[in-house]
C-alpha cells in the first residue's frame, strides 16, 4: 500500500492558513461584539435623550397651562368683578392657550361659576349655556364606593349605563371580590359584543391578592 506524504511547505502553508482563519474569526467576533455594544449604548443614549426632551417639553407645557389656570381661577373667584369684566380680562389668556376651553367651579354659596373661551367653544360647536350640562354629563372620571354584590341583572344594568354614556373603560378598586366583579363585568360586555376594558386596581387591607407585588391598603391598615 502506497503512503502519501505532503511537502513540509504545504503543511506549513495549511497551518498558517488555519491560524489566519482563527485570528480573523476572533477579530470579526470581537468587532461584532464591540459594534453591538456601541449600537446598544447609542440606542440607549438616544432613547434617554428623546425621553428627557419629551419630559422637558411636557413639563413646560403643563407648567404654562397650570400658570394660566391659576390666573383664571383668581379672576373667576374675584367677587368684586362683574362677569363681563372677567371675560374681557381673561380673553388674552384664552388666545394664548386655545386648548383651554373653560374653567368651571362653584362659589361658597354653591352657585356655578365659569369662564369660557368663546372662540374655542364656537369652533367646537358648543354654546356657552350648554357648557355646564356637557361637563356634568361627560366626566373625566366618576369615583365612588359600594358594597353591592354583583349579579346578572346588576351587571346588565351597568352595561346599559355604559352604552348610554359611551363608557369604554371601567376601573374597579378593591380586593378579591372586586376582582371577581371586574371579571364578571368584562364577561357580560364580551357576551354582548360591547368594546369595554374592565380593569381591577388592587387595594385591600387583607393583603391576600395573588400575583401582585404590592397591594395598597395593607401597609396603612393599622
Amino acid at each position: 500500500m502506497r503512503k502519501f506524504s505532503f511537502p513540509i511547505r504545504l503543511k506549513v502553508l495549511v497551518a498558517v492558513l488555519v491560524i489566519l482563519m482563527l485570528v480573523v474569526g476572533v477579530i470579526t467576533a470581537t468587532m461584532a461584539n464591540l459594534f453591538h455594544q456601541d449600537k446598544t449604548a447609542y440606542v440607549r443614549a438616544s432613547s434617554v435623550a428623546v425621553t428627557s426632551n419629551m419630559r422637558a417639553e411636557v413639563e413646560t407645557i403643563l407648567t404654562s397651562h397650570l400658570s394660566a389656570a391659576r390666573v383664571l381661577a383668581e379672576v373667576l373667584l374675584a367677587d368684586y368683578m362683574e362677569p363681563a369684566a372677567k371675560q374681557q380680562l381673561v380673553k388674552p389668556i384664552f388666545v394664548a392657550y386655545p386648548g383651554l376651553l373653560a374653567l368651571v367651579t362653584t362659589s361658597a354659596d354653591g352657585e356655578p361659576l365659569s369662564l369660557y373661551n368663546s372662540v374655542g367653544l364656537r369652533d367646537a360647536g358648543i354654546e356657552p349655556d350648554e357648557l355646564l350640562k356637557l361637563i356634568a354629563d361627560t366626566p373625566g372620571a366618576a369615583l365612588g364606593s359600594t358594597r353591592d354584590k354583583l349579579n346578572q341583572a346588576y351587571a346588565e344594568r351597568m352595561l346599559a349605563s355604559f352604552r348610554r354614556h359611551d363608557i369604554r373603560y371601567f376601573f374597579y378598586i378593591g380586593g378579591n371580590d372586586s376582582a371577581a366583579t371586574v371579571r364578571a363585568v368584562q364577561q357580560v360586555a364580551a357576551d354582548a359584543h360591547y368594546d369595554l376594558r374592565a380593569m381591577h386596581i388592587p387595594k385591600t387591607i387583607d393583603n391576600d391578592l395573588l400575583l401582585n407585588d404590592h397591594c395598597p391598603g395593607f401597609g396603612s391598615a393599622a
